[in-house]
């Protein structure tokens, strides 16, 4: 399945809860508009404690950098937000692998970010876990 191309706004809440990766809907002011099952699970946030909040700043600020924040700035601004990129998230003993993908729907102006978890590092053993 391409994510991409999927148009999350037209799926309902259960239908984004049934899908297998982390999907995050933000306005372009970063505030969260949709954040589903998955994503609350593998991020440790329940759904009502990240609504409403911006996602760089409250919720994900490991993110609050050029490599990540800074191109969806660019993209927002630019009305073409389109990218994808391996990124390494830092959780207490586990560094997250996951492939980020970023992409804004033109027709409702809302941004989405669909994660997909790549593996699990853990930072005292060396081990992976996926």
């Amino acid at each position: 399945l391409e994510f991409r191309r999927v148009l999350f706004r037209s799926l309902s809440p259960e239908q984004l809860d049934a899908l297998e990766v982390g999907v995050i809907g933000f306005d372009d002011q970063m505030r969260i508009v949709q954040y589903n099952r998955f994503e609350a699970e593998y991020a440790g946030f329940r759904k009502l404690d990240v609504m409403g909040r911006h996602l760089f700043g409250e919720v994900a600020p490991c993110m609050n950098n050029a490599l990540v924040f800074g191109r969806v700035l660019d993209g927002v601004a630019a009305g073409s937000l389109d990218f994808e990129l391996d990124y390494a998230f830092n959780y207490r003993i586990r560094v997250r692998l996951a492939t980020l993908r970023f992409y804004r729907d033109r027709a409702s102006r809302t941004n989405w970010l669909v994660v997909r978890p790549r593996a699990v590092l853990l930072a005292d053993s060396g081990a992976t876990a996926r």
